[in-house]
């Protein structure tokens, strides 16, 4: 891509020539001292492509390179569909050029407007504080429950299955990839989650590497000696005790949650607690021999849950989000109109038609029935959040019609981080 800009900012697709400086750039934006630099050298080194594939960005301002941002080419599973999807990761600005002169405003709308030449529908990112990204259409479509549960009150159930995957295992690993894009894939266990296609083996192989230097990688293995899924246990310290963080936990059905459940409370001579986190419409202290979330301080074992909110997303193509994916009520005939207020300042307004478990969305001058912006059409198209709910809580206008539909189905969840 060429640079371009206004005034004295440019910004241009970083080449493989440039990999020296997109690591001191990063070290400038993110680290506080120039003795931090050689760990985003470091990092660099385990890149997946995003030179290669012009996905970094660079942004000079009077001729000095004074921020920069990654714009991956990855997918999101909505409701079974897998559509196109950006990532934004890496944004940053050096410590002189913050708040002045908009330069990472526009990074980040070259970014936007690079999901949109490549054909991404939808555009995620981890967000260091989400007001700042609201600013983009950006809205948070991710409710995590991070649980510390001893290993005591955890499910009983087979885990013959289960064995150490050695460090040098590749035919392993290989399985390990195969898992996690089942895992992916699947209609209700992969929806809201991200994947980067060129980077999954390399991504799975950084995963286990990590892994390999603090903890212990743990394959489920199916009688004919075919990995069905895999987990990763890095030892964690919480006051004098000592616990197990599963920071991975691959599967492509409940029972194999389950088998993974009742494995981790085989672990509970050793260790006090267990730590993972799952969506938070997932009532797991209802699989735990002490259901108490408590109220009050108890001296009985007990679980914990603490909610946390972590992808935000912008819808880039919001009639293809809509018409794709299966409609989630496949007994729903009907339309109506939907728009939708985007960063952009510039209105889209839809019309829908539902039939047969599939909507067919297509622009229209007609008046709308439902109002939104595209921060909270985001969350509602992936079912974060009610439509109903959104207008009664206003952040949104009119009759939800047919749109509360989509908040019948399993909550968005992303598996990766970026």
């Amino acid at each position: 891509m060429a640079p371009h800009g206004s005034d004295d900012v440019q910004i241009r697709s970083a080449t493989p020539a440039d990999r020296e400086l997109v690591a001191r750039l990063r070290a400038r934006c993110y680290r506080p001292s120039y003795a931090d630099e050689e760990a985003l050298h470091k990092y660099m080194d385990d890149e997946r492509g995003d030179l290669d594939n012009g996905d970094i960005l660079l942004t000079s301002r009077g001729g000095r390179d004074v921020a920069t941002t990654t714009s991956l080419r990855g997918e999101m599973n909505v409701r079974g569909t897998v559509l196109p999807c950006q990532g934004i990761a890496w944004v940053g600005t050096t410590h002189d050029a913050r708040r002045a002169g908009g330069v990472a405003s526009r990074t980040m709308h070259h970014a936007i407007n690079l999901g949109r030449e490549r054909g991404e529908a939808l555009s995620s990112l981890m967000p260091f504080r989400a007001s700042y990204y609201a600013n983009f259409g950006y809205g948070i479509c991710e409710r995590r429950a991070d649980w510390k549960v001893p290993p005591a009150l955890l499910p009983k159930g087979d885990t013959s299955g289960f064995r150490l995957i050695e460090p040098d295992d590749d035919n392993a690993l290989a399985q390990m990839v195969d898992c996690r894009r089942s895992q992916f894939g699947h209609a209700r266990l992969g929806h809201g989650d991200v994947m980067f296609p060129h980077a999954a083996d390399a991504g799975v192989r950084m995963w286990r590497n990590n892994t390999v230097r603090t903890g212990y990688l743990y394959g489920d293995f199916d009688s004919d000696g075919s990995m069905r899924g895999w987990l990763n246990l890095i030892p964690r310290d919480d006051g004098p005790r000592r616990g197990l963080d599963a920071e991975w936990m691959v599967f492509d059905t409940p029972d194999g949650f389950m088998r993974q459940l009742a494995f981790l409370g085989t672990l509970k001579d050793q260790y006090g607690f267990v730590y993972f986190t799952t969506p938070a419409d997932r009532p797991i202290h209802l699989l735990l021999r002490e259901t108490h979330l408590p109220h009050r301080a108890v001296e009985h074992a007990h679980a914990t849950c603490a909610m946390k909110a972590r992808n935000q997303v912008r819808v880039l193509d919001h009639a293809r989000v809509l018409s794709e994916p299966a409609w989630p009520n496949a007994e729903r005939t009907g339309s109506m109109v939907v728009r939708i207020d985007t960063a952009d300042e510039v209105a889209v307004t839809l019309k829908l038609n539902v039939e047969a478990g599939r909507c067919e969305a297509t622009p229209t001058d007609a008046s709308p029935d439902f109002t939104c912006t595209d921060n909270a059409f985001a969350a509602i198209a992936l079912g974060d959040v009610k439509a109903a709910w959104a207008a009664t809580h206003g952040l949104a206008s009119g009759m939800p019609g047919l749109l509360d539909d989509l908040g019948n189905g399993p909550l968005p969840f992303c598996r990766e981080y970026f």
